[in-house]
């Protein structure tokens, strides 16, 4: 269903419909008021010919006289200036500001000019040029208000008797939804067979070291403590507010739930009964249970998957989010001190015989400050390690997919993080594949996720991780009556079979985060304990692992084993292998080991060519480019057609990576040669001409001509329709990126090389740093061999170079830019801030200038207002096309939200 164009059937979406309609009748009136105005001011002017007259007409307000002292009603200006100065209608006055005229300084000059014959018929002939400019200016700006309002009020709701008609898709549910349907009810409704005494036999080997066997007693400790405490603990105002925002943020709720809870999180005494309905709710928790069954409602993504979500009760699912967020976030502080401990192990290629030979050479000798090693390890850890739950109320969880907040309105900053760390991610690889080149080192990597993770995770494995991990029978015994709820589905109808879940965790919930990562953490340690230490890139059950052969066989096959003791599926189709390093990578995936998986490497619609590179596999976006054809032919408003593509067209960008130097330059010219040919296909009868298209259906839908550009691609809160354009920040950003990017790596080598000769010339006339760091103390330096296994540890040189790699994201204040440009770090690729930008700016009120200003320090806004702002300036008369009050905003906020795509 066309769900996104629904709308909330509550008071205030009748209230704002009803505030749209007045202040759309409104802006009507001031366009029809502006025509009459100028019937009334410039039809009298074909009858006079002096400019000084015809100056005198316009500035005399709706053509209204008044005599001069010497009784002359037709050439006011050869009076005295008192005769002419009143005060004029507000609409008259407004032309006059817009234009940028002084009726009092022209009276002036037109009574001097009546003695003063240097006063040329010229200098009031540019006055008049200038009054009608700015009459058609104001005109203009009511009748584009006017069609703004139009289409508002065209997405809002059902059309009127007597307008247009837009014809209407098939609401009918998909076969692939019935098929999806169908397999996830195989999975959540049948029977699991795990063993669980296996499952913590295994565990125990997986945590055998004596670190780790200390780092769980304190991680039993804390779960059982906690578990008391949160049974027993009071629960204060500020985190009922933070329960009740997180709640209304996880895309679970109906919107009079969402409306009722923004009513008690406004008011403190609703506030203070939910808190003692959920504290008694959480005194008795042993006896708690689902009502008589579940509604079940399935939902389509952007990314064309289905998902299927519950309808709770709103009382139940405060409850369970506030469980949630304790425990995920108890959770999170708990395995971060296991990171930070000596359970956890950091990859080092410098052991201590290594680390003696260092001491003995060069020992205080050492310059370096910071390493590579040390910036890998806080990347992983900030971006990476159990980057799915948050750690503190106050944060959300970043869902299952990191692309869904791709096509939200206003992404959480946890999704937007998780966003973020995915295109990371493949910066990182490609960092990591270009110094490998250089140190002709092979690189392995592989790609895996688990298959209808959610939906098929085992109940007996989650009880069986937590148990291990110490959370006290009181919670395992409500978790389970949480999992195992009887559910319908709403579309069945109230005679549908109720069904009790066997496998799986519901959507949307923090309790899943919890479950889903607790699981995976295992995983994790598991494959840090194979590989001393080697990181393992997880975000959600999306995996990636790369490092030497040995490595990535060793990471695989821990795996897989564990994961197959704990009853997850690998997903064959999203998993694949091959060399990074372009030296190496003429072979195939298989060739690199039996052990590793068969199947291409890929990260989102890329691929990995057998040169080692990413590149955007062509059939793949063929297939999105088709379901967003059948998405946008079944938008019935031009505000939606407009939002469904810039959701799609953010959608293949995040999917194409946002462009980095480790990429290179080849990486955006395959972008923008794809995104032509993506608009080429979806606007083909205007030839990839987007702006184009949407000025037919204007044209075509409410007879609209002789739009300008810049109205389309303007910001809305300027009265502008922000189609977006994806060749924007891609042609900004190929300024700035390196076309061979491995010559920074080439360099950083070069200065290794007389670090070297530096530290082997002091060793030469000083002798060892530490003569007691060896038994045996040789006379020669070390050779460059051994001198190489402490780059990762020690070369600041190769630290440097990664940082150019991978420059520093100051992400872009405006979150609705299609690709996040990297603000401090492409100046080079934003465009000049020109004079013509600060007239723009000199024309605003103060408070529409600063907003301005603040789009303006984003490369995307500033290039469309460099491309577009002296046109809408010339047509508008300012770059605000009417004044913000008498847009209808409030609705447009109204419509904004998660997309809900067509069934």
């Amino acid at each position: 269903m066309l769900a996104d164009t629904a709308a909330p059937k509550n008071s205030l979406w009748s209230t704002l419909r009803d505030l749209t309609s007045i202040k759309r009748n409104e802006l009507a009136k001031q366009r029809d008021a502006v025509k009459a105005l100028r019937q009334e001011l410039v039809a009298p002017l074909s009858a006079v010919s002096d400019p000084r007259d015809r100056v005198a007409l316009l500035l005399q307000d709706s053509g209204k006289r008044v005599k001069n002292d010497r009784g002359d009603p037709d050439r006011p200006w050869a009076g005295h200036r008192s005769t002419m100065i009143r005060k004029g209608s507000a609409m008259h006055t407004e032309i006059l500001a817009l234009a940028g005229i002084s009726a009092r300084n022209v009276q002036r000059f037109l009574a001097q000019s009546n003695n003063d014959a240097s006063i040329q018929p010229a200098t009031f002939s540019t006055v008049e040029n200038r009054f009608k400019k700015a009459l058609d200016a104001l005109e203009i700006k009511y009748s584009y208000a006017t069609l703004f309002a139009d289409l508002v009020t065209e997405k809002s709701g059902p059309l009127e008797d007597g307008e247009l008609e837009v014809s209407q898709p098939e609401m009918v549910g998909r076969e692939e939804m019935h098929t999806q349907r169908r397999e996830w009810e195989s999975l959540v409704f049948s029977e699991e067979n795990l063993d669980e005494a296996q499952i913590q036999s295994h565990l125990r080997k997986v945590f055998s070291s004596p670190e780790a066997e200390d780092a769980l007693k304190s991680c039993r400790a804390q779960f059982a403590d906690f578990g008391r405490e949160l049974q027993d603990g009071k629960i204060d105002l500020n985190s009922m507010k933070a329960t009740v925002d997180g709640l209304s943020a996880a895309d679970l709720l109906s919107d009079q739930q969402l409306a009722i809870l923004k009513q008690a999180r406004d008011s403190p005494v609703l506030l203070s009964e939910l808190t003692d309905v959920l504290h008694l709710r959480l005194s008795s928790i042993e006896s708690w249970t689902w009502g008589a069954e579940v509604p079940l409602e399935m939902r389509r993504q952007l990314s064309g998957k289905y998902r299927v979500y519950m309808e709770e009760e709103l009382t139940d699912a405060l409850m369970i989010h506030y469980v949630g967020m304790r425990f995920v976030t108890k959770f999170a502080t708990v395995m971060d001190s296991v990171y930070d401990g000596s359970a956890w192990k950091k990859h080092s290629q410098v052991n201590k015989s290594l680390q003696a030979l260092w001491d003995y050479y060069i020992g205080h000798r050492d310059k370096t400050t910071e390493t590579l090693k040390e910036e890998i390890d806080d990347t992983f850890k900030e971006s990476y390690f159990l980057s799915a739950i948050p750690r503190s109320e106050n944060e959300g969880a970043a869902g299952y997919d990191c692309e869904t907040g791709a096509g939200e309105d206003k992404p959480t900053s946890r999704v937007t993080r998780a966003v973020e760390a995915k295109q990371a991610l493949l910066h990182i690889m490609a960092a990591e594949s270009l110094i490998a080149d250089q140190l002709n080192e092979e690189l392995v990597a592989f790609q895996t996720d688990f298959k209808w993770f959610g939906p098929s995770l085992s109940h007996t494995a989650i009880k069986s991780v937590l148990k291990f991990f110490g959370v006290t029978d009181i919670w395992l015994g409500f978790f389970e009556r949480f999992l195992k709820a009887p559910m319908r589905f709403l579309h069945d109808g109230p005679n549908g079979d109720i069904r009790v879940r066997q496998r799986g965790v519901p959507m949307s919930h923090m309790l899943s985060s919890f479950f889903g990562e607790s699981v995976l953490f295992c995983l994790d340690f598991a494959v840090n304990e194979a590989t001393h230490g080697k990181p393992m890139y997880r975000l959600h059950d999306d995996i990636f692992f790369w490092g030497t052969p040995a490595e990535a066989t060793s990471a695989w096959t821990t795996l897989t084993t564990l994961s197959e003791v704990l009853g997850i599926s690998v997903n064959e189709e999203k998993t694949g292998a091959g060399r990074l390093s372009a030296l190496h990578a003429t072979h195939s995936a298989q060739s690199i080991s039996e052990s590793l998986p068969s199947g291409d490497l890929r990260w989102g619609l890329l691929s990995l060519r057998t040169d080692g590179k990413f590149a955007i596999d062509q059939s793949r976006v063929d297939e999105h480019i088709v379901e967003m054809q059948r998405q946008l032919a079944g938008r019935r408003s031009v505000l939606d057609w407009i939002r469904a593509y810039n959701c799609y067209m953010q959608l293949f960008a995040f999917h194409f990576c946002r462009p980095q130097h480790s990429l290179g330059r080849s990486h955006i010219d395959d972008c923008l040669r794809t995104f032509s040919r993506i608009n080429k296909e979806i606007c083909s009868s205007t030839d990839g001409n987007t702006a184009l298209f949407v000025k037919k259906m204007l044209s075509e839908r409410f007879k609209f001509g002789n739009v300008p550009d810049g109205f389309l691609f303007w910001p809305m809160k300027f009265g502008g329709l922000e189609l977006h354009n994806p060749f924007v920040t891609l042609q900004g950003l190929r300024v700035y990126i390196d076309e061979s990017p491995e010559y920074c790596v080439k360099e950083a080598l070069d200065l290794e090389e007389l670090r070297y000769r530096e530290y082997e010339l002091q060793f030469e006339r000083e002798g060892p740093a530490d003569k007691r760091a060896l038994v045996d103390r040789p006379e020669t330096f070390m050779d460059r061999a051994t001198y190489a296994l402490f780059r990762w540890d020690r070369s600041d040189s190769l630290l440097h170079a990664w940082t150019q790699l991978l420059a520093s994201d100051a992400r872009a204040s405006n979150p609705s830019a299609i690709i996040s440009p990297v603000d401090a770090a492409i100046e080079a690729g934003m465009p000049e801030w020109s004079p013509e930008l600060n007239g723009l700016l000199d024309k605003m009120k103060l408070h529409e200038a600063s907003e301005l200003r603040e789009l303006v320090n984003t490369p995307y806004w500033r290039t469309v207002l460099e491309l577009y702002g002296a046109e809408m300036s010339s047509v508008f008369g300012s770059v605000q096309v009417v004044e913000r009050s008498l847009l209808p905003m409030g609705m447009v906020e109204a419509l904004k939200g998660k997309v809900r795509w067509e069934s």
